[in-house]
């Protein structure tokens, strides 16, 4: 179900600068354009219906194998022949390329992990990611989002959704929604 008052995109950022104003904060205003454009690529994204524990499973699986790749080459470096058999750097350079695709594939597995755990728990992924997006924003740019459907970080969760056509959720969810950012922050 999404908000029953729906906004433009630019009210969004109109209530947004009052929002800021309000409590005497600077903010790139245009930064927050691209930044809801981006929320709302996410959410539709994410709205695919496609087979996330497979993929998931997938990304965890090169994650594990280049680690071992990894160890093993380390471990065939240490050995004085590849030197005189590869030159100076022996496997470095090999061993380097497995370090950037292990720090590729990372949030590639975190990824498909969220979307995996938010669908166990009957959460929508694309519904949890704008959420958890905006939350990131605010704490960026506007401080400690409050718990509670009052305030500042709440008007402006409200408006946001409006614009990005989601439910707005009930004081219990942004409880949720802000918990999951402190654990994860």
């Amino acid at each position: 179900m999404t908000s029953t008052n729906p906004v433009s995109q630019d009210d969004a950022v109109r209530v947004a600068k009052l929002i800021f104003d309000e409590l005497g904060r600077d903010f790139n205003f245009p930064q927050l354009e691209r930044s809801l454009n981006s929320i709302k690529r996410g959410i539709d994204v994410r709205s695919i219906d496609f087979n996330h524990i497979e993929q998931r499973d997938l990304w965890e699986s090169i994650l594990k194998r280049s680690n071992e790749l990894k160890r093993l080459l380390q471990r065939a470096n240490r050995q004085p022949i590849h030197s005189l058999v590869f030159g100076t750097r022996g496997l470095e350079d090999d061993i380097e390329q497995l370090t950037q695709l292990h720090d590729r594939a990372r949030p590639r597995l975190k990824y498909f992990d969220d979307l995996t755990k938010g669908r166990r728990a009957g959460r929508s992924p694309a519904q949890e990611f704008a959420y958890q997006s905006l939350v990131e924003l605010w704490a960026k740019y506007g401080g400690v989002p409050a718990k509670g459907k009052t305030g500042p970080f709440y008007r402006f969760l409200t408006v946001s959704c409006a614009a990005l056509h989601l439910k707005i959720p009930s004081a219990e969810n942004i409880r949720n929604i802000v918990d999951r950012h402190h654990s994860v922050s």
